[in-house]
């Protein structure tokens, strides 16, 4: 499978040829709509174009396929190819990807770890909320686990032992056995950074289910209006003064609870 999988620049063309070179069809759809955790409408839509995998459940497609770590990092990032929304962001993946085509064409280097460089864990590290997410999580004795680190953030197993095995090859987290801890700090990512709208995006799309979370005790707050040219310098300010209290107190801060702040404050 590794020649035409690294040959393909999409993935729906690696899920059609997998399906074409089973010789038993029947049940097949449903078989792998299971290991995908959706509707077998879903994955005939993906299947057709019509809609993309999350990366969750093309995670479970890779476990079902018995993709290596190396093609499932692949395959990933062809679906993450499918769901980019930047030229910018598009262009940083498809290098990913030659890059991982020109180490599998290297037979020397099959044999050890690819060497990947901070643009390449800024592309993977910052295209969904759970990357961060499990990196910080693990920082949290409670949470040092796979399962524990899954049931927290609603992921599955299969998707939290990929994430902190990749993370592992970054230096973000280490083991100890079954155990995960972090390592280092989240990546500082530049506000220049093709990247910073999609970090900001993920963060604050899980602000809004947040939200709708009727149990949910933390602040959320909307509020559209007018201002004065030289409040709103005030204002920002107080923001930019919030933030430098809020890093006195949260830096040094036990770890005990994985929390997220977002702040937005910007003329429409």
């Amino acid at each position: 499978m590794s020649k035409s999988l690294y040959s393909s620049d999409s993935y729906v063309s690696v899920i059609k040829r997998k399906i074409s070179e089973k010789k038993e069809k029947w049940g097949l759809i449903s078989e792998m709509a299971e290991a995908c955790d959706c509707q077998k409408s879903h994955l005939s839509r993906v299947i057709s174009g019509r809609v993309d995998l999350t990366l969750e459940q093309a995670a479970g497609l890779c476990e079902y396929f018995g993709f290596s770590e190396i093609e499932t990092d692949y395959f990933l990032n062809l679906v993450q190819l499918a769901r980019a929304g930047t030229k910018q962001l598009k262009s940083k993946i498809e290098r990913r990807l030659k890059h991982i085509r020109q180490e599998q064409e290297d037979l020397s280097k099959r044999l050890n770890k690819p060497s990947i460089g901070v643009e390449q864990k800024e592309i993977l590290y910052y295209s969904a909320w759970y990357w961060s997410a499990i990196h910080v999580l693990v920082s949290i004795p409670q949470y040092q686990t796979v399962r524990a680190v899954a049931q927290k953030l609603s992921l599955s197993e299969t998707m939290v032992q990929y994430c902190l095995e990749v993370l592992e090859q970054y230096d973000l987290v280490g083991r100890n056995g079954a155990t995960w801890k972090t390592t280092s700090t989240p990546i500082h990512l530049s506000k220049k950074s093709s990247l910073i709208g999609l970090h900001h995006n993920n963060w604050r799309a899980r602000g809004v289910l947040s939200a709708q979370n009727s149990q949910d005790d933390g602040i959320h707050y909307t509020v559209i209006q007018s201002v004065s040219h030289s409040d709103f310098e005030k204002i920002k300010q107080i923001f930019l003064e919030t933030i430098e209290e809020y890093m006195k107190t949260a830096g040094p801060s036990k770890e005990e609870e994985l929390v997220c702040f977002c702040l937005d404050w910007f003329r429409v």
